[in-house]
């Protein structure tokens, strides 16, 4: 569990989250902004709740604190809690730094929302991190085999440097929310907000005042005005993730944003002026959906300004060996089994896979055979049993060859795989694999040469 630190007096708002959120985060509790501290040298927190009332004396105290713990320990998340005064402090937790202000009273809704948005965000931050900690380049290229990849990341590149809306295309778990990342971060937009939001998450009678926000009084249990998704990501860039599923009216409202770039609050009668970037996710077809009218047709024009197609795993397989070694790379630095080899088996039994669930499927896979292995290397048997099924060896024959062509066929591959599991044992180092192998190095080289094995290659699998 992802752990949480709240500060709070013991008042009954703070009881009311650690209750609620307890069941999904560690949650852990600070007396005062001394024990605060403390905890964050102990431990890092995702996210930092913290009571705007007797612990503070002002908003430079604030400040201070949450300066120091982004400095010092990383701490990028800020919800400040208060009662019914808090109207006066408000304006000094916003200059503090403040990601998100409560007030008391507080609805069970706000605290499910406020889970399911740390729960994308963490996915979306480690699909990030997969792409990026492997690459290097321009913000938004990172290293792959893959010419369609490539083709990609060139139609990110482009528009990235505009404010064009973005309509993004793919299969579930292909990495969407990644690419749209990558765009908001190579684009001039970049010190402002990314708000993602999940339309599909979210229930139909709350979308258009997730989105547009709402007045007092607009509806029962209106409380207080609430501000929406496109007034937070001001400056910025929102991403519509799963736009297909937003009901009629929500789709005009969007339509006059994109069109006339101002809004209304629900219950409200003054426009708001809009400064959001707009980029849109899908996996459904919304042309067929506008040709069948259960989509506007002209909300389809806007929004389709610069489509781009992501492509699934099964269609760049040639870089399952990038994203295998950076996944595990990552789970040996959060657990550090020592599992820092990998059999060029499961490199081969992966690239077999069709992965209906993409991306997200392959760092299930990979994390439940890290979890299960118990050597000093990752294993093919530790991957499922649906996917560790022996690899055929050697590959289907020509039965019209001759005995002895089928024959040199059959010592050729398994050659080769005697060659990559040697070098693979030694770390692609030529005189330990020569020796164990009765060879003399040149004898070793020869080999590698005629089977294209490169000994960097490797390096980081011995």
């Amino acid at each position: 569990m992802r752990p949480l630190l709240i500060v709070h007096s013991q008042t009954q708002m703070g009881s009311t989250i650690c209750k609620y959120l307890g069941n999904r985060f560690e949650v852990f509790c600070a007396r005062d902004l001394r024990d605060c501290e403390a905890k964050y040298r102990d431990q890092r927190f995702e996210c930092l709740l913290l009571e705007l009332g007797p612990l503070l004396n002002g908003g430079g105290q604030l400040m201070r604190l949450f300066q120091g713990l982004r400095r010092q320990y990383g701490c990028n998340r800020l919800v400040v809690l208060g009662g019914k005064d808090l109207g006066a402090r408000l304006l000094d937790a916003v200059q503090a730094g403040a990601t998100e202000v409560w007030q008391e009273p507080l609805a069970k809704e706000q605290l499910k929302l406020f889970y399911e948005d740390l729960e994308n965000r963490a996915r979306l931050e480690s699909e990030l991190e997969m792409l990026r900690s492997f690459g290097s380049g321009s913000p938004a290229v990172t290293r792959t085999h893959s010419p369609l990849v490539r083709q990609l990341y060139g139609q990110v590149n482009s528009v990235a440097v505009t404010d064009s809306a973005v309509l993004l295309l793919g299969e579930t778990g292909v990495g969407k929310g990644v690419i749209a990342r990558l765009i908001h971060q190579a684009s001039p937009r970049v010190k402002g907000p990314f708000v993602h939001v999940h339309c599909g998450a979210i229930p139909e009678s709350l979308i258009e005042s997730e989105l547009f926000g709402h007045e007092r009084g607009a509806f029962t249990g209106a409380t207080k005005r609430k501000l929406g998704r496109f007034e937070l990501a001001k400056g910025g860039t929102i991403f519509l993730d799963e736009i297909s599923t937003i009901t009629g009216a929500t789709q005009t409202k969007l339509l006059q944003v994109l069109q006339e770039k101002i809004m209304q609050r629900v219950g409200g009668e003054s426009p708001i002026n809009t400064d959001v970037r707009v980029i849109a996710a899908t996996n459904q077809d919304l042309w067929e959906m506008s040709r069948e009218g259960r989509f506007r047709e002209d909300l389809y024009y806007r929004l389709n300004v610069f489509p781009i197609e992501v492509v699934p795993l099964r269609e760049r397989l040639e870089d399952i060996p990038l994203l295998v070694d950076n996944k595990l790379k990552r789970l040996e630095a959060r657990y550090q089994k020592q599992i820092q080899a990998v059999d060029p088996e499961v490199y081969q039994v992966l690239q077999q896979y069709k992965y209906p669930g993409n991306i997200r499927e392959l760092e299930n896979i990979l994390e439940r055979a890290y979890i299960l292995e118990t050597g000093p290397r990752l294993e093919r048997f530790s991957l499922p049993h649906e996917l560790a099924t022996p690899i055929e060896s050697p590959s289907p024959f020509d039965w019209r060859r001759s005995l002895a062509e089928v024959r040199q066929q059959a010592i050729e591959e398994i050659e080769k795989r005697y060659l990559e599991r040697l070098l693979s044992r030694h770390k692609g180092r030529i005189k330990p694999s020569a020796d164990e192998a009765g060879l003399g190095t040149r004898q070793l080289r020869n080999l590698m040469i005629k089977y294209e094995l490169h000994k960097e290659s490797f390096k980081s699998k011995g």
